[in-house]
């Protein structure tokens, strides 16, 4: 057997460096976690079978597993604004009111109509995750204008 000197130094920038990758895999999971949250506003639809999702997700990459899905959704927008809704349905709401609009003409609805006094930094920053989602997940659409999307509902 071969002999190695493994000095206390090499296991602290071992351990340091195994605790920063541990401490970003946990974000990862709360952010997937946080999203899975706000997606149970969502119904499922007809023919949708939880374990072939499950066996799918394990068998493909999560890109096509996500897509796979994404053909069962369907998303219900709200007919009045509630301010207990999700982050989802209240955008839905804005985009049917509005017809369409950008990011900040979204966020700037809710603010001015809906929740003038809110907590305006928080739903900025939830608004902005939302939206990809939604994009993603074919329940809006989203046309490039410029640097901007444009979004609408389908």
């Amino acid at each position: 057997m071969l002999d190695m000197k493994i000095s206390e130094l090499d296991v602290i920038e071992f351990l340091t460096e195994r605790r920063e990758k541990l401490a970003a895999e946990l974000r990862s999971i709360d952010t997937t976690i946080a999203g899975l949250k706000s997606e149970t506003d969502m119904t499922v639809g007809p023919g949708f079978d939880a374990d072939k999702s499950k066996r799918l997700q394990s068998r493909t990459d999560s890109g096509k597993a996500e897509r796979e899905m994404n053909r069962q959704l369907k998303i219900n927008v709200p007919s009045e604004y509630n301010v207990s809704d999700s982050v989802d349905k209240r955008i839905l709401f804005v985009i049917k009111t509005l017809g369409k609009g950008n990011r900040d003409e979204i966020l700037d609805e809710i603010k001015t109509k809906y929740e003038p006094n809110g907590n305006f930094e928080r739903l900025e920053a939830n608004v902005k995750v939302r939206l990809s989602f939604l994009l993603k997940q074919g329940a809006i659409k989203g046309e490039k204008k410029g640097r901007f999307y444009q979004y609408s509902l389908n």
